[in-house]
């Protein structure tokens, strides 16, 4: 053995003691050092197992350094006829015979390792060997090890203080457990653990299930474990919703006074009060929000909230209103005379408007199909419409 690791770093003398000891025990156990690699020790199995050799190595990886971890790192080389199962079955012996051999991450704690896996060709259950992969020899005692498993879930799982009953957190565990284990429906409950305080000054809890936890806040059965010091709730005051008094809860919910109001507000509800409370803003309407309010405005305000939204009077924001401001007290009114557009062929009044040209509208009528002008001109005519049409002058031209 040289003092020397895989990358050429020396070695030091405390750790050159530990890989001496460790090669004096491999050479005990039939291993060989290379003469190539030193600090590298094999091992190659007897006539019946040819093919397979072991490897105990002092060089050091780049994980993992010689002075971190002095002891052979154990790896295999097995022909590839060789099943999976044998392979796991042979590296346990070697292990069992050589306890101070380390595996690596890899083969041990990686899904694709082989050590991961502890499928070696044995029983689980009854420790038969079938020499072939997988962890039980028959259907039965996989059903045994799934009861095993079960009962195992069981005398883990947290005990209530009250009934004693196992808690079950998981549905399909519990399933399972009524399903396979029938005998132990009695003392398994189905609930996740409730924290019952059983004093409130020390702040001591005890886990019990959440049927148990409510007979005891609300049956006489159980009062030992009901807290002496429980810290009673403070109600504060607040206003009711339909008469708008101060009043002071007996319980967290309660928002009226009284059952009399609580009748009121239930037969008097506005059923479109959420629609007119989204087109309002802290009770102005919408059609107050582009001008200033006047006092009729506010007065319709007011109403309407004492009927429909029961606000208080004192809560309406409505602004102020100047006394000298004329446009608010004398509003400007025009009237705008609208006259009637008939149709000048059918005399219909079923008549749209289609454009103008040079200042002069145009429209078209449903009825007849037909358009016209809006002065006393024909469409497309050179001659006023009292004096008659292009062919009515052709004709009279024809005639003279």
């Amino acid at each position: 053995m040289k003092p020397v690791d895989k990358f050429g770093q020396p070695i030091y003398s405390k750790t050159c003691e530990k890989m001496l000891n460790f090669g004096h025990l491999l050479d005990e156990h039939g291993y060989m050092e290379s003469t190539r690699k030193p600090n590298l020790f094999y091992r190659h199995l007897e006539d019946g197992d040819k093919g397979i050799i072991y490897f105990a190595d002092m060089r050091g990886t780049e994980e993992v350094a010689v002075w971190e971890d002095a002891s052979p790192l154990f790896y295999w080389q097995f022909p590839n006829r060789t099943p999976e199962w044998k392979r796991r079955r042979l590296i346990k012996q070697e292990l069992a015979r050589l306890p101070f051999l380390r595996l690596s991450y890899y083969e041990e704690c990686d899904s694709d390792g082989l050590m991961y896996n502890n499928e070696d060709g044995y029983c689980r259950v009854c420790g038969k060997d079938f020499q072939s992969n997988g962890q039980f020899c028959s259907s039965n005692c996989a059903l045994e090890s799934k009861k095993l498993e079960l009962r195992h879930d069981i005398v883990t799982a947290t005990q209530c203080c009250v009934c004693h009953r196992f808690l079950i957190e998981d549905k399909k565990a519990y399933e399972a457990i009524l399903s396979l284990l029938p005998d132990e429906k009695d003392h398994i409950v189905y609930s996740s653990p409730v924290k019952h305080h059983v004093n409130y000054a020390e702040n001591r809890t005890i886990g019990v299930c959440a049927s148990c936890h409510i007979q005891i806040h609300r049956a006489d059965d159980y009062k030992d474990f009901k807290p002496n010091d429980k810290p009673q709730p403070v109600n504060k005051e607040r206003s009711c919703r339909c008469c708008r008094s101060m009043f002071i809860p007996s319980t967290g919910g309660q928002r009226y006074c009284s059952s009399k109001c609580k009748t009121k507000a239930s037969v008097t509800k506005h059923p479109r009060t959420s629609a007119h409370r989204s087109h309002r803003y802290d009770g102005i309407p919408w059609w107050m929000r582009t001008r200033k309010s006047t006092d009729d405005d506010r007065r319709y305000v007011t109403e309407w909230n004492k009927r429909h939204l029961r606000m208080p009077t004192d809560l309406i924001p409505c602004r102020p209103v100047a006394q000298e401001d004329a446009c608010m007290t004398q509003p400007n009114i025009q009237i705008v005379k609208v006259e009637l557009v008939t149709c000048k062929n059918c005399g219909s009044g079923n008549v749209i408007k289609k454009g103008s040209y040079k200042g002069v509208p145009r429209y078209f009528c449903h009825n007849c199909e037909r358009k016209f002008k809006g002065d006393d001109a024909v469409f497309h005519g050179k001659v006023d419409a009292e004096m008659g049409g292009t062919r009515v002058v052709r004709r009279v031209r024809r005639l003279l």
